[in-house]
Protein backbone atom coordinates (compact mmCIF):
# COMPACT_ATOMS: atom_id res chain seq x y z
CA UNK A 1 0.00 0.00 0.00
CA UNK A 2 1.08 3.44 -1.05
CA UNK A 3 1.42 5.85 1.67
CA UNK A 4 0.15 9.53 0.68
CA UNK A 5 1.83 13.00 2.20
CA UNK A 6 -0.22 15.31 3.82
CA UNK A 7 -1.05 18.48 1.28
CA UNK A 8 1.76 21.34 1.68
CA UNK A 9 0.63 24.25 2.59
CA UNK A 10 0.97 25.78 -1.03
CA UNK A 11 -1.52 23.57 -2.76
CA UNK A 12 -3.72 23.28 0.04
CA UNK A 13 -4.25 27.09 -0.21
CA UNK A 14 -4.20 27.06 -4.34
CA UNK A 15 -7.03 24.45 -4.32
CA UNK A 16 -8.57 26.80 -1.07
CA UNK A 17 -8.39 29.81 -3.80
CA UNK A 18 -9.88 28.21 -7.04
CA UNK A 19 -12.36 26.62 -4.91
CA UNK A 20 -13.79 30.03 -3.56
CA UNK A 21 -13.17 31.71 -6.81
CA UNK A 22 -15.73 28.96 -8.33
CA UNK A 23 -18.04 29.93 -5.66
CA UNK A 24 -17.98 33.28 -6.10
CA UNK A 25 -18.40 33.36 -10.03
CA UNK A 26 -20.88 31.00 -10.07
CA UNK A 27 -23.21 33.48 -6.99
CA UNK A 28 -22.11 36.23 -9.43
CA UNK A 29 -23.67 34.36 -13.01
CA UNK A 30 -27.18 33.84 -10.33
CA UNK A 31 -29.69 35.32 -12.36
CA UNK A 32 -31.58 38.03 -11.20
CA UNK A 33 -35.03 37.87 -9.48
CA UNK A 34 -37.85 37.31 -11.43
CA UNK A 35 -41.09 39.98 -10.93
CA UNK A 36 -42.67 37.63 -9.22
CA UNK A 37 -39.66 36.42 -7.01
CA UNK A 38 -39.93 40.90 -6.36
CA UNK A 39 -43.19 40.54 -5.55
CA UNK A 40 -43.37 37.35 -3.69
CA UNK A 41 -40.91 39.54 -1.54
CA UNK A 42 -42.40 43.04 -1.58
CA UNK A 43 -41.98 44.28 1.91
CA UNK A 44 -45.81 46.83 2.19
CA UNK A 45 -45.77 50.10 4.42
CA UNK A 46 -47.69 48.64 6.90
CA UNK A 47 -47.82 44.99 7.95
CA UNK A 48 -51.52 45.44 7.94
CA UNK A 49 -51.69 45.65 4.57
CA UNK A 50 -51.63 42.62 2.41
CA UNK A 51 -50.62 42.64 -1.52
CA UNK A 52 -53.38 39.73 -2.28
CA UNK A 53 -55.28 43.14 -1.84
CA UNK A 54 -54.24 44.68 -4.82
CA UNK A 55 -53.89 45.43 -8.16
CA UNK A 56 -49.71 45.09 -8.34
CA UNK A 57 -48.45 46.91 -11.93
CA UNK A 58 -44.55 46.69 -11.94
CA UNK A 59 -42.10 48.30 -14.52
CA UNK A 60 -38.24 47.61 -14.99
CA UNK A 61 -36.59 50.62 -15.45
CA UNK A 62 -32.87 52.06 -14.61
CA UNK A 63 -33.11 55.71 -13.16
CA UNK A 64 -30.53 58.38 -11.71
CA UNK A 65 -32.68 59.75 -9.37
CA UNK A 66 -35.74 60.76 -7.75
CA UNK A 67 -37.62 62.66 -10.58
CA UNK A 68 -37.46 59.71 -12.61
CA UNK A 69 -39.78 57.72 -10.73
CA UNK A 70 -43.36 57.65 -11.96
CA UNK A 71 -44.81 58.23 -8.75
CA UNK A 72 -47.04 61.43 -7.68
CA UNK A 73 -46.20 60.96 -3.73
CA UNK A 74 -42.83 60.65 -2.47
CA UNK A 75 -40.19 62.27 0.13
CA UNK A 76 -36.96 63.41 -2.55
CA UNK A 77 -34.08 61.33 -1.64
CA UNK A 78 -30.72 62.33 -2.64
CA UNK A 79 -29.55 61.71 -6.08
CA UNK A 80 -27.95 58.53 -6.99
CA UNK A 81 -24.20 57.96 -6.85
CA UNK A 82 -24.79 55.66 -10.04
CA UNK A 83 -27.46 54.80 -12.35
CA UNK A 84 -29.63 52.01 -10.90
CA UNK A 85 -31.75 49.15 -12.11
CA UNK A 86 -34.56 48.66 -10.14
CA UNK A 87 -38.60 47.59 -9.95
CA UNK A 88 -41.16 50.49 -9.76
CA UNK A 89 -44.52 49.40 -8.67
CA UNK A 90 -47.91 50.90 -8.04
CA UNK A 91 -50.00 49.01 -6.04
CA UNK A 92 -54.19 50.37 -6.35
CA UNK A 93 -57.16 48.51 -4.21
CA UNK A 94 -60.00 47.26 -7.10
CA UNK A 95 -62.97 49.24 -7.37
CA UNK A 96 -61.25 52.67 -6.20
CA UNK A 97 -59.07 53.39 -9.74
CA UNK A 98 -59.27 50.27 -11.79
CA UNK A 99 -61.45 47.80 -12.30
CA UNK A 100 -58.57 44.93 -12.80
CA UNK A 101 -58.80 42.55 -10.51
CA UNK A 102 -55.98 42.48 -7.80
CA UNK A 103 -53.15 40.65 -9.22
CA UNK A 104 -49.71 40.99 -10.73
CA UNK A 105 -49.40 43.03 -14.24
CA UNK A 106 -46.25 43.85 -15.72
CA UNK A 107 -46.10 47.20 -17.54
CA UNK A 108 -43.92 47.20 -20.69
CA UNK A 109 -41.50 50.39 -20.88
CA UNK A 110 -42.82 52.74 -23.28
CA UNK A 111 -46.38 51.81 -22.25
CA UNK A 112 -48.17 54.28 -19.61
CA UNK A 113 -47.59 53.78 -16.10
CA UNK A 114 -50.77 54.14 -13.86
CA UNK A 115 -51.07 57.31 -11.61
CA UNK A 116 -52.99 57.31 -8.69
CA UNK A 117 -52.89 60.38 -6.49
CA UNK A 118 -53.60 60.80 -2.76
CA UNK A 119 -56.37 58.13 -1.71
CA UNK A 120 -54.01 57.26 1.74
CA UNK A 121 -53.22 53.20 1.53
CA UNK A 122 -55.66 52.78 -1.33
CA UNK A 123 -52.48 52.77 -3.29
CA UNK A 124 -49.19 51.68 -2.60
CA UNK A 125 -45.91 52.90 -4.47
CA UNK A 126 -43.02 50.18 -4.04
CA UNK A 127 -39.17 50.34 -5.36
CA UNK A 128 -37.36 47.30 -5.35
CA UNK A 129 -33.88 46.97 -6.30
CA UNK A 130 -33.49 44.62 -9.83
CA UNK A 131 -30.71 42.57 -8.97
CA UNK A 132 -31.13 41.74 -5.22
CA UNK A 133 -34.95 41.82 -5.29
CA UNK A 134 -34.74 43.80 -1.85
CA UNK A 135 -37.41 46.32 -1.36
CA UNK A 136 -35.80 49.61 -1.20
CA UNK A 137 -39.23 51.70 0.05
CA UNK A 138 -42.70 51.22 0.01
CA UNK A 139 -45.25 53.91 1.21
CA UNK A 140 -48.89 54.80 0.58
CA UNK A 141 -49.87 57.82 -1.03
CA UNK A 142 -50.68 61.25 0.91
CA UNK A 143 -54.21 60.81 2.52
CA UNK A 144 -56.22 64.17 2.53
CA UNK A 145 -59.60 62.84 2.99
CA UNK A 146 -59.47 63.63 6.43
CA UNK A 147 -61.01 67.03 7.51
CA UNK A 148 -58.45 70.00 8.03
CA UNK A 149 -55.61 71.51 5.93
CA UNK A 150 -53.17 68.93 6.66
CA UNK A 151 -52.53 65.57 5.33
CA UNK A 152 -52.40 62.24 7.30
CA UNK A 153 -49.44 60.59 8.09
CA UNK A 154 -48.55 57.71 5.75
CA UNK A 155 -47.17 54.81 6.20
CA UNK A 156 -43.40 54.18 4.64
CA UNK A 157 -41.09 51.39 4.45
CA UNK A 158 -37.71 52.06 3.86
CA UNK A 159 -34.78 49.35 4.03
CA UNK A 160 -31.49 50.17 6.14
CA UNK A 161 -28.81 51.35 3.29
CA UNK A 162 -31.98 52.67 1.10
CA UNK A 163 -31.50 56.08 -1.02
CA UNK A 164 -34.97 56.11 -0.89
CA UNK A 165 -36.47 57.53 2.41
Amino acid sequence: MRHRSPMSPVRFHAVLVIAIASLSLAACSAPPPSVEQIDDRAVMPDPGLRKADYVRHYRLTTISGADELPFTSMGTPAKLEKPLKVWVAVYAKPGVWTDTPAGLHVVPAGAPFPEYVHGGCQAVNLIADAATGETLSSWCNGDDSQPGDHMTPIPHFTAKGSPFG
